[in-house]
């Protein structure tokens, strides 16, 4: 049921899995999913906002393992089973080096219109969307 492919871009590395959403269930008011954060990597990179708040439950590989996340303005430790609440403002999160965290998230569609995606990413970091943004860095 991957909705995305792995999604791949420099230190972001991710697969996203939606299970519930208006085309699967357009009788729901929600889009649920899953993200498989691999170790070491960033996720929901660059950081970006919705209109709608959105609810993250995190999960990884070794209960001992951590990461952390950036939301609500504040930076926090992002912990298994842990939970939250990111009300406004752009978001992301990081895994550590060497446990994978994954997360559940949740997010409900807008009134009148579930059709539409909110997801706003960060006009600062849209630079790293383009396939070469690194390059500067690792020249020879």
């Amino acid at each position: 049921m991957l909705s995305n492919p792995s999604k791949e871009m420099g230190a972001m590395r991710r697969e996203i899995k939606t299970f519930f959403d208006y085309e699967k269930a357009p009788f729901s008011n929600m889009v649920l999913g899953e993200v498989l954060n691999f170790p070491g990597c960033w996720s929901s990179y660059p950081p970006h906002h919705h209109p709608q708040p959105e609810v993250y439950f995190y999960r990884f590989d070794h209960p001992h393992g951590f990461g952390a996340g950036f939301a609500n303005g504040e930076i926090f430790r992002t912990e298994h089973n842990g939970i939250t609440v990111i009300n406004h403002g752009f978001h992301s999160q990081v895994a550590v080096p060497d446990y994978a965290m994954c997360y559940a998230w949740g997010i409900r569609h807008l009134d009148g219109n579930p059709w539409e995606k909110t997801r706003i990413d960060d006009p600062v970091h849209s630079w790293l969307w383009k396939p070469n943004a690194n390059e500067h860095i690792f020249q020879g």
